[in-house]
């Protein structure tokens, strides 16, 4: 190794980079590394407007210190309820603001976080529903389903939506009594919330980039046209 090189391994070891390993180019900061996604979604919304509310639990490892948490995220609005806690820090960092652009929102807190370990929560968010081929998809307000490639995984929820990135999925679907939810896992647990409402918890997923996370809601009767379907063949 010429010393030249030397040197400028020793300048980025001294700046906490691995000169050894590129970074993913996300198009966000370098040092949000997400582990799992505690994911529920709550559809259709129709009452005041055609989409679905939901809600996140994003657990992410932070290799840097930064006061700004950005993540990629395109038609969400209304965040609301949101927590940051880590093992590192007896009190909550404080939220100072919340800033949407047009493909991402950054969280900005008052406290510079230090790297580690950390669980971002965003109790609820509003979503748009798409009657294009990509996103959040309807079709005459009865079938719902997703189309998240190669990066609408951003409609559905914040997140770090890059085809290297993965991370765990949990899933929950919170849809009406007369359906029936289907996800890239089976079912868990389906149970009455209330006349109108059930909830279906989905195994949680291996590693996957954002964009293959899947989840469809139909009326009975398509899950029953589907079953005689199978039986005939």
């Amino acid at each position: 190794m010429t010393s030249t090189r030397l040197a400028l391994v020793f300048f980025l070891l001294a700046l906490g980079l691995n000169p050894g390993v590129s970074a993913v180019r996300t198009g966000l900061s370098p040092h949000i590394h997400p582990l799992s996604y505690d994911l529920t979604v709550k559809i259709p919304v129709l009452e005041h407007f055609q989409g679905f509310t939901a809600s996140v639990v994003i657990h992410f490892n932070l290799t840097a210190t930064t006061s700004n948490i950005t993540l990629h995220s395109r038609n969400l609005y209304s965040l609301r309820n949101i927590s940051l806690i880590s093992s590192r820090y007896s009190l909550e960092p404080t939220l100072k603001s919340i800033r949407i652009l047009k493909d991402t929102v950054e969280l900005s807190f008052l406290e510079d976080l230090r790297p580690g370990q950390f669980l971002l929560t965003i109790g609820e968010y509003n979503g748009r529903l798409s009657n294009a081929s990509t996103g959040v998809i309807h079709r005459n307000l009865t079938l719902f389903t997703t189309h998240l490639q190669p990066h609408f995984a951003r409609e559905l929820l914040p997140c770090v939506d890059h085809p290297s990135v993965k991370a765990a999925f949990r899933l929950t679907v919170i849809h009406p009594t007369n359906t029936v939810a289907e996800s890239n896992t089976i079912a868990n647990d389906v149970f009455i919330v209330d006349p109108q409402w059930q909830k279906t918890v989905f195994a949680p997923t291996p590693p996957l980039p954002t964009y293959l996370i899947a989840f469809s809601v139909m009326p009975d009767t398509y899950k029953q046209i589907y079953s005689w379907l199978n039986v005939l063949e």
